[in-house]
């Protein structure tokens, strides 16, 4: 074993594709959180060891193989196993999408050496984490957006809830990469200059710490009690029109019990496999019983519009809550293709019943029970933080609701992942967050990130628990993404002017 690692440190390529493998295990359902520093770390090391910019651009590419080839294998589970294309095709269109994801950390490799070409402080420590958060920004939007293990989500069980709601997940992301640089400045200076970085790496963890105790909002009201209703159905079945009403019939079973002892219940993404209007008897037959029990119902359901132009992956609320919600961020080739002509030959093999939804508008109502609003999202729209601080923000939102259908990705760490990354939104914005799902992970988080109550995943169950509405602004929300980009655009501005005025390291 000993002789693997010297040989992997040894050879900087191999330590880069190593440290993308390492960096995976940060994140849910390891938890092993301070593996995202060592596989920067590692990272930064195999960068400033290239002899030219192609060799760090291959160096980047090959940690984004690692990283994103075992942390995101499990998009092959859905195409193959749900979407019936053949293995071979599932495997190259996974691989595709890996070599994109890939290409990213291959281009901070080529603009780190080639934009700064002198190894000492500045560069480490400032240029390498405004590189490095600027391309999980852009992971944000780039292709529609797939922000998906970024640095920062992996932090939601450490230091880092002040500064999630200060300036969201990706100035964590910049933290965590200004730590490797630090470190790797410290391993190739002098004695007392490491314990300089020490001395100054503790003062930024008390700041940290400092951080963590302010708050932003406050409680409305008191705690609402709801249920969560988690059915476990087959993902082979749901979509079976034969199946609908046994689909259906579960739910209401396993709700029963739970009307007189909640405000709320909530059912998860296509909870009811049947478009509205064509399951209304079905909806007014649950409004009834929501309206006897004076309670509330939301649950996720396809939707044509008024006039049958479009369909919508859409949740409703009936009884004591009111509103109604269509998706707005789209997966794309899951929900919709956005190269119809060129795609659909591409793909036409893929059985994916959810395939050509419409897009919701961008600005949507809250639903609302009483003087509580639920900000709703739907499954992938939760990993867009920006999006997320944008809709809480515009309806004064005092919960988030997320409806969710994971078995597209089979006995995977895909659910856990997106737990991960709910819990970072309950961080930033300092609220509340309710996410149900089909087969797990279901779960409440609470307004500083951390996970009250969990059901078993892979099961049918129940999950009941006080949720505190929440009212007020976090500076993420109020001023989003902008204290991040500044912070990087003046560290590589300092970067290329200041370059020349510290020694070389290498």
């Amino acid at each position: 074993m000993k002789q693997v690692l010297r040989s992997i440190l040894i050879n900087h390529s191999a330590l880069a594709l190593f440290s993308g493998v390492v960096s995976v295990f940060a994140f849910a359902p390891y938890h092993l959180y301070p593996l995202a520093l060592v596989g920067l770390i590692g990272l930064l090391v195999s960068f400033i060891y290239s002899n030219s910019n192609q060799q760090a651009m291959m160096r980047g590419f090959l940690f984004g193989l690692g990283y994103f080839g075992l942390g995101m294998y499990w998009v092959s589970i859905s195409i193959y196993q749900f979407g019936e294309a053949p293995i071979i095709i599932a495997g190259l269109l996974t691989l595709l999408l890996i070599i994109v994801l890939a290409s990213i950390p291959a281009l901070v490799g080529y603009c780190f050496t080639r934009f700064y070409p002198y190894n000492n402080l500045v560069k480490l420590c400032l240029v390498f984490p405004a590189m490095w958060a600027l391309s999980e920004w852009m992971r944000n939007w780039l292709f529609t957006g797939l922000p998906w293990l970024l640095t920062g989500q992996s932090q939601t069980n450490f230091l880092f809830q002040g500064m999630a709601s200060i300036a969201g997940v990706v100035m964590i992301s910049f933290v965590v990469a200004h730590f490797a640089g630090v470190c790797v400045y410290a391993g190739l200076s002098t004695p007392r200059k490491r314990v300089l970085s020490a001395l100054y790496l503790t003062l930024f963890i008390v700041s940290l710490l400092y951080l963590s105790t302010l708050q932003w909002t406050t409680a409305l009201g008191k705690p609402i009690q709801v249920s969560l209703v988690q059915a476990n159905i087959s993902q082979s079945l749901k979509w079976d029109p034969e199946q609908s009403k046994k689909t259906v019939k579960k739910y209401k079973a396993l709700s029963q019990p739970l009307w007189d002892k909640s405000q709320l219940v909530i059912w998860p993404e296509a909870a009811i496999p049947t478009p509205m209007p064509l399951s209304i008897n079905t909806v007014n037959a649950l409004k009834k019983v929501a309206d006897q029990h004076h309670s509330g119902l939301i649950f996720g359901v396809p939707a044509f519009d008024h006039d049958n132009s479009g369909t919508y992956n859409a949740a409703f609320a009936i009884g004591n809550v009111h509103g109604q919600y269509y998706k707005k961020h789209l997966v794309p080739f899951g929900e919709f293709f956005p190269a119809p002509a060129i795609s659909k030959v591409i793909l036409y093999r893929l059985n994916i019943p959810m395939s050509n939804f419409s897009r919701g508008a961008l600005k949507q109502p809250p639903m609302v029970m009483g003087e509580v609003k639920f900000a709703i999202f739907i499954c992938y729209e939760i990993i867009f933080g920006e999006e997320v601080s944008a809709a809480v923000s515009d309806t004064n939102a005092n919960v988030l609701v997320v409806l969710s259908e994971d078995a597209w990705f089979g006995h995977s760490p895909a659910q856990a992942q997106q737990l991960q990354i709910a819990q970072m939104r309950a961080m930033e914005t300092e609220r509340y967050v309710i996410s149900a799902t089909n087969n797990g992970l279901t779960a409440i988080i609470d307004n500083k990130g951390k996970v009250i109550t969990k059901a078993a995943p892979y099961e049918a169950a129940v999950l009941t628990a006080k949720v505190q509405p929440m009212t007020g602004v976090t500076p993420w929300m109020h001023r989003g993404i902008d204290i991040l980009l500044l912070l990087s655009l003046v560290a590589l501005f300092l970067g290329k002017k200041l370059e020349k005025r510290f020694p070389k390291l290498t």
